[in-house]
């Protein structure tokens, strides 16, 4: 509902915020446009996840503040005025939620956020209103997958409030059985409960995926293995592969890491 001046006043506003974070953190980020460079850059960078792909079609004047090596973003005017993203590899949720926390802290020294004493953030999606926070794992889950074990899982995670999928289409069978896990609920929970469960989720989900994988491989080691060796046949001397058929075998040749 903002006017063009109103979308752009507010990303100049949060550039100008964003400047004492490359101050107090130390990180130095770059702007993206994406009002006027949507054709250039806009679907390289869905392409690598720094935005979701409603702001490739928006028309607002959208932008994206994106450090160097581009494990914090800050949406400008998507479906938030602002989101602040935090991305890393391994299993160090806390570190992300704490950079988030710091980054968090240092711009609403300069905004005012809509905030209420009873309910929290007031977000745009009411999903999000509470904490305001979505955090999440990737997770190579291909034996569950293999297992058809993975609706189950999802539809008992819905009950908790949490979501799983995969990571790149929210198909029910991911591309490389890799799938994200996530929390659907914000209000009436604190930060920390919602990582711990988090946390808890995933290892259980990690586990369960260690054990239908011996079990597979004890009922069929040689086949397990054959299909292991092949997809690295494959994927050295094969000269086109699509997209599913590259995670596919790039999938298998991981599991072989278990």
């Amino acid at each position: 509902k903002m006017s063009p001046d109103e979308q752009h006043e507010l990303k100049d506003k949060i550039i100008h915020a964003a400047e004492k974070i490359e101050e107090e953190v130390g990180m130095q980020f770059t702007l993206y446009d994406l009002g006027s460079e949507k054709h250039k850059l806009a679907d390289a960078l869905k392409g690598r996840f720094a935005i979701p792909p409603f702001m490739y079609m928006d028309k607002s004047d959208s932008g994206l503040l994106l450090s160097d090596d581009e494990s914090v973003s800050i949406l400008i005017n998507g479906r938030e005025h602002i989101c602040i993203q935090i991305s890393g590899p391994g299993k160090n949720i806390y570190d992300n939620v704490n950079t988030a926390n710091i980054v968090d802290d240092i711009l609403n020294e300069s905004l005012v956020y809509a905030y209420s004493d009873k309910y929290g953030y007031l977000t745009a999606n009411p999903q999000f209103t509470g904490t305001g926070i979505s955090v999440s794992y990737l997770l190579h889950l291909p034996f569950l997958e293999k297992g058809q074990k993975i609706a189950a899982f999802e539809k008992e995670l819905t009950r908790y409030g949490f979501y799983l999928g995969g990571h790149f289409d929210g198909r029910v069978r991911a591309p490389g059985g890799i799938y994200r896990v996530r929390n659907r609920k914000t209000l009436g929970l604190s930060e920390t409960e919602i990582v711990s469960a988090l946390e808890q989720i995933t290892l259980q989900l990690t586990t369960q995926e260690k054990t239908v994988a011996l079990d597979f491989m004890k009922k069929d080691y040689n086949s397990e293995v054959d299909l292991m060796y092949r997809a690295y046949g494959l994927l050295r001397y094969a000269t086109e592969l699509d997209f599913d058929e590259t995670m596919a075998f790039l999938s298998l040749l991981r599991s072989g890491d278990m």
